[in-house]
């Protein structure tokens, strides 16, 4: 029996978040001037974020309409295009330059931190799951952590010991990369510590790996679609981002979807 006490300022916020996001993207995308002071590499990459960012609007609000019908559907994908776009946010406000969009993108990223913060008590519950989906979904997020954490770090650390600067911060024309910063200091985090509270069947794992298996999704979708930006710019160089990035997608998609169905039975039959 699903619960459908689902408070109406949750779709309310869902709604201006989604109208916020929608705008901010595709103002991104038409208007030449948002990212005239970025490099062509980061510019680029930043229209592939606002193409990740129309399709978590999509993601979001079918996720806010399946909250009240199919919840164990519906919290995944909601709260997973949530932790997107407060991921993709923090990186606008902090990784590129003062422009008009600043205090739209300062509204959606503080709009998204309050929401996930006061609805995840409302929403959580103590989700069952059997074992093949959950060992599975919890590998692949432990596996996420850790491939992307030593990737990094093995862009980070050479260049600390070398005393340069990595590549990727010198191309985008940054002084640091933010997604280094929220990579290692939150997300890659969590997605490990959640496939290992998923693997031991903790409720919080089991709660959460849905919605960073969601996210893992739309980040790798995202970052594909700005390497076809880049692609079509001639970086060549972007194909094996562009190829690595679709199989996680895709796995990522799979294990997902596996989740989901696996929690959507189980509170069917509760």
């Amino acid at each position: 029996m699903e619960d459908r006490s689902i408070p109406s300022w949750i779709g309310a916020s869902t709604i201006v978040i989604a109208v916020l996001v929608v705008a901010s993207s595709l103002l991104g995308l038409l208007l030449p001037s948002v990212y005239a002071r970025e490099v062509e590499d980061w510019r680029l990459q930043a229209w592939g974020q606002d193409v990740g960012n129309l399709a978590s609007v999509v993601v979001l609000i079918v996720g806010m309409r399946l909250l009240k019908t199919r919840r164990s559907i519906g919290v995944p994908l909601w709260l997973g295009a949530l932790f997107y776009v407060l991921y993709a946010f923090v990186i606008y406000v902090f990784g590129v330059h003062f422009n008009e969009l600043f205090l739209l993108y300062t509204a959606i990223l503080g709009l998204s931190v309050f929401t996930v913060v006061f609805a995840i008590p409302v929403l959580r519950n103590q989700p069952k799951v059997p074992k093949g989906p959950r060992v599975l979904a919890g590998w692949a997020l432990v596996t996420l952590g850790i491939l992307f954490a030593l990737l990094w770090l093995g862009e980070i650390v050479p260049a600390l010991l070398s005393g340069q600067t990595p590549a990727s911060i010198t191309d985008a024309g940054l002084i640091s990369n933010p997604v280094h910063v929220i990579d290692l200091a939150v997300v890659l985090p969590a997605l490990t510590a959640t496939g290992w509270l998923t693997l031991k069947d903790r409720s919080w794992g089991l709660f959460l790996a849905g919605p960073w298996l969601v996210f893992a999704v739309l980040m790798a979708a995202s970052v594909v679609a700005g390497s076809l930006f880049l692609l079509a710019d001639g970086a060549t160089e972007a194909v094996v981002p562009a190829v690595a990035l679709s199989v996680v997608a895709i796995a990522g998609a799979v294990v997902a979807v596996r989740l989901i169905r696996a929690l959507d039975r189980s509170a069917r039959s509760a």
